[in-house]
C-alpha cells in the first residue's frame, strides 16, 4: 500500500506545482501588460492579453509534460529542475511571439510574449528559491543529539553542511562554519554562518553550546587535524573528520562522519602487509627478537605468532618487560620456558651462547634505545651503545651458527645488520638536530661508522678498530 501512495503522492506535489507555475505565468503576464502600458489597468486588462495568457498557460502545461519539469519528478528547486524550467519557457515564448508578429489575431502588445515569459520564469525561479530556502533553512535551536561546528567552508563543508540539513532524521545539526580563510568571514552556507577562524573554537564552542568538531578538509595536513584536535579538546569537543574524497563515493554525507583514526595523523596511506611473503619467511622456523619486552620488540612478537614459527625466543634484559610480553603473547607469564630469554645484547659470549642454543632461522633486531631527549643529551654515549648493539648482532651473523640467517635475512648474505624503518627514522632526526646544534662532526657517517667510534662491516668489526674496542670481541 505505502509502495503504491508514494508514486501517486510525488505525482500530485509536482502537478500542485505545475498549478503554481501556471499562476505565476498568468500574473506576469499581466503585470507586463501593466508596464507596457504604464499601468493603466483599462488597457492592460483587455481580452486579447487575457486571451495571451490562455495561451501562454496552455502552451507551457503541453511543453512541461513534455519535456520537464513535469514529466520528471525532480527535487524541487534542484539544479536539474531549474534546467528543464529554463529550456520549457523558451519553448513556447518563440512560437508565440512569431504567432503573435505574424498571425491575423490580436493578443496584445507584440513584445509581450518575450516581457511575460521572461518574468514568468524569474517568479518561477523565485518561488522555488523560496522552498529551498525553507527547506535548508538550520534551526539552531532543534534538540539534536549532537551540536557541530564544521571546519571548513570548502566544497567539504557546502557538501557536509547542506547534507546536515537537509537530512531531518540526522542526529547532528550544523551551529556553524569555521575557517581559517577570512576572506569567508560571514559568509553563509544554506542557513549556517562562517563565525571565525580556528583561533576562535573555545569562543565559538562557548556561544553555541557545540558538542562536536567536524573536520570537512578531506586533504587536511597531519599537522593541521593534530592541531584542530588540541584545540577541541580544550574546549570540551568531541573531533570528528570527513573521509577523503578517495574513500567517499559521490557527495559527502552526514553518516560519512567518522571519528579521528591513527592513519589520519601518518599523512599517508597505511601500508599494507604482504601476509603469504611474511608466512614464507616465518612459518615453520625458529624466530629470534631482541629488544622483546619493549614497545616495538612486544608488538613483534604478537604479530610474529600469528604466522605460525616453529619457536619464537623472546629476548630482553629487564625481567619485568619479558613478562608483561609473555603474558600478551601466551596468555600466562610463568617465565618457566627457554623460549624466554634474560640476557644483554652487549654481552658477546652470553648472546653466542643463546645463538649456539636456538640457532634462529631468523633475527628482529629491535634492542634499541629510543628516547631522543636523553640520547641528544648525551649523543657519544647512545651512540656507543647502539654500535655495542649492532656489532654483537653482527658477530653472530657471521658466526657458523648464523650462515642460514644471514641469507635468509637479506636474500644474498651481504648484510646481515638490519635496521628497521623507525630506526632509520630516528636516526636521520637526531643527526639533524646535531647538525642544528654544531656538532655535526658527529654525524658525518652513518650512526654504527661514526668517527671515534667501532666500524662495523658484514664480518663484524672493522679490522682497524679491533685493536681500539677489544670488548666488542674479534669476528670468528
Amino acid at each position: 500500500m505505502a509502495a503504491s501512495t508514494i508514486p501517486q503522492d510525488r505525482r500530485l506535489n509536482r502537478w500542485v506545482w505545475a498549478l503554481v507555475d501556471v499562476v505565476v505565468l498568468v500574473l506576469a503576464v499581466f503585470l507586463s501588460a501593466c508596464l507596457r502600458y504604464d499601468f493603466n489597468l483599462n488597457a492592460a486588462l483587455t481580452r486579447p492579453v487575457a486571451a495571451l495568457a490562455g495561451v501562454a498557460a496552455l502552451a507551457h502545461l503541453v511543453v512541461g509534460a513534455a519535456l520537464g519539469p513535469y514529466a520528471v519528478g525532480h527535487l524541487r528547486g534542484s539544479y536539474e529542475e531549474i534546467i528543464d524550467l529554463t529550456k520549457t519557457v523558451p519553448a513556447w515564448v518563440i512560437p508565440l511571439e512569431l504567432l503573435t508578429l505574424l498571425a491575423p489575431w490580436d493578443l496584445g502588445p507584440r513584445s509581450l510574449p518575450l516581457t511575460a515569459g521572461t518574468a514568468a520564469l524569474l517568479g518561477m525561479f523565485g518561488a522555488r528559491f523560496v522552498l529551498r530556502a525553507a527547506r535548508t533553512r538550520s534551526d539552531p535551536a532543534s534538540a539534536a543529539e549532537s551540536r557541530v561546528l564544521v571546519f571548513g567552508a570548502g566544497e567539504g563543508g557546502r557538501q557536509l553542511v547542506r547534507a546536515l540539513v537537509r537530512d531531518r532524521s540526522s542526529s547532528m545539526t550544523p551551529v556553524g562554519i569555521i575557517d581559517d580563510d577570512r576572506a569567508k568571514r560571514r559568509m553563509r552556507i544554506d542557513g549556517v554562518r562562517v563565525l571565525g577562524t580556528s583561533e576562535d573554537i573555545t569562543r565559538i564552542a562557548g556561544q553555541t553550546e557545540a558538542t562536536t568538531l567536524a573536520i570537512a578538509v578531506p586533504s587536511a595536513t597531519p599537522e593541521l587535524v593534530r592541531s584542530l584536535r588540541a584545540e577541541a579538546r580544550e574546549s570540551g569537543l568531541e573531533t570528528m573528520i570527513l573521509p577523503r574524497a578517495e574513500e567517499m563515493l559521490g557527495h559527502a554525507k552526514g553518516g560519512e562522519l567518522r571519528s579521528l583514526d591513527p592513519a589520519d595523523f601518518l599523512g599517508r596511506r597505511p601500508v599494507e602487509l604482504d601476509a603469504s611473503a611474511i608466512a614464507n619467511t616465518i612459518s615453520g622456523r625458529t624466530v629470534l627478537v631482541t629488544g622483546a619486552g619493549g614497545s616495538i620488540g612486544s608488538e613483534l612478537c604478537r604479530q610474529i605468532t600469528k604466522f605460525g614459527p616453529r619457536k619464537l625466543v623472546m629476548l630482553d634484559r629487564d625481567e619485568s618487560a619479558l613478562h608483561s610480553t609473555q603474558l600478551s603473547v601466551t596468555g600466562q607469564g610463568l617465565l618457566d620456558t627457554d623460549d624466554v630469554v634474560l640476557a644483554d645484547i652487549r654481552d658477546a659470549a652470553r648472546i653466542v651462547e643463546v645463538f649456539e642454543q636456538h640457532r634462529p632461522d631468523v633475527v628482529f633486531h629491535a634492542a634499541a634505545l629510543k628516547h631522543l631527549p636523553l640520547l641528544e643529551m648525551y649523543p657519544r654515549g647512545g651512540m656507543e651503545d647502539q654500535c655495542a648493539r649492532h656489532a654483537q648482532c653482527a658477530r653472530c651473523g657471521s658466526s657458523r651458527a648464523g650462515q642460514d640467517l644471514r641469507q635468509r635475512v637479506d636474500g644474498q648474505g651481504r648484510q646481515p645488520l638490519m635496521r628497521t624503518g623507525l630506526q632509520q627514522a630516528r636516526d636521520r632526526e637526531a643527526h639533524s638536530r646535531l647538525r642544528r646544534q654544531g656538532r655535526a662532526h658527529l654525524c658525518e657517517r652513518p650512526v654504527w661508522q661514526c668517527p671515534g667510534l667501532p666500524r662495523i662491516s658484514h664480518h663484524g668489526l672493522h679490522r682497524t678498530d679491533r685493536a681500539r674496542w677489544p670488548d666488542y670481541g674479534d669476528a670468528p
